[in-house]
């Protein structure tokens, strides 16, 4: 029992520590980005008062090429650190192979797909829930958004961020770091929830957290069952794609209660069958839904 507790305690620090470090990691490529602004602009400044040196340093700063350039910067340090991490603490001994954990890759691959478009709509409708009952949620998501780079001119290194670099560092730093580690520390459902918890907490706004929570859930879920990170990256860069250019292209309904109602309850009844087949695709142990301990 006491070495059984030890193992425990050996990896709780795991659930919590990851998202700690991710956000050190990012104020100090903050601060590193903005002297390296300052140092260009005084060596190639032209000016001649000091208001119009610190104009130009604070245009650089708000800059979108400025801010994306951090991002891509971080995305590939986190993915780093916690793919290291990961190998290190957990799959020490494992082999990559793709799809190593899926009975048949045709199915987890429409599984995968299924379940990226259906939670584009519910967390869309998730959204226009919250919106309604929190409006300055979404002044403050948007403001987020531009402020990031994100919309119709996004650029091609937020448009890498968005759609690969992104999910690579968030998913070995949720799904992979902190889940498996809570994994042996907490039971299962407690396990999914908090590492859910962790990475809508970890997006800083209010209406992201929510969305964000929920699709964590998903593939936390989905992490439980095949116990491979490379299904999660897939998941989140298929859903993000679908998120970031393909979402004016998939048909949304009418404006009324009962299409909203209806379109939310297709959207749920795709992501369940999404999630089924993705069951009947793990070759885990795991597909048997251990959640009795509680």
């Amino acid at each position: 029992m006491n070495q059984n507790k030890s193992e425990k305690g050996k990896y709780v620090i795991w659930v919590f520590l990851p998202i700690i470090i991710a956000y050190v990691i990012q104020i100090i490529l903050e601060i590193m980005a903005a002297q390296g602004a300052v140092v260009y602009v005084m060596a190639m400044f032209k000016g001649t008062t000091g208001a119009e040196m610190i104009q130009d340093i604070n245009d650089i700063i708000v800059s979108g090429t400025f801010n994306s350039l951090i991002q891509v910067v971080y995305a590939i340090v986190i993915a780093i650190v916690f793919g290291f991490i990961y190998k290190k603490l957990f799959k020490m001994d494992s082999k990559f192979k793709f799809f190593k954990s899926s009975l048949n890759p045709a199915i987890t691959i429409t599984g995968i797909v299924l379940m990226a478009i259906a939670f584009q709509y519910i967390c869309t409708y998730l959204m226009a829930a919250i919106v309604v009952a929190f409006p300055d949620w979404y002044t403050e998501y948007m403001q987020l958004l531009e402020n990031a780079g994100i919309g119709e001119s996004m650029s091609l290194l937020m448009g890498l961020y968005a759609v690969l670099l992104g999910p690579i560092c968030e998913e070995l730093l949720f799904r992979g770091v902190t889940l498996t580690a809570a994994l042996k520390t907490f039971p299962v459902p407690v396990a999914i929830v908090l590492q859910a918890v962790l990475f809508g907490a970890y997006h800083r706004n209010m209406l992201q957290g929510c969305y964000t929570f929920v699709f964590g859930l998903a593939v936390g879920y989905i992490m439980y069952l095949y116990d491979d990170i490379v299904i999660a990256i897939i998941i989140h860069i298929v859903y993000n794609i679908l998120g970031t250019y393909l979402s004016r292209f998939l048909p949304t309904g009418g404006n009324t209660v009962i299409s909203y109602f209806s379109w939310l309850l297709g959207s749920l009844i795709v992501g369940y069958f999404a999630v089924m087949l993705l069951k009947r695709g793990s070759a885990k142990v795991n597909n048997q839904d251990n959640f009795d301990d509680i």
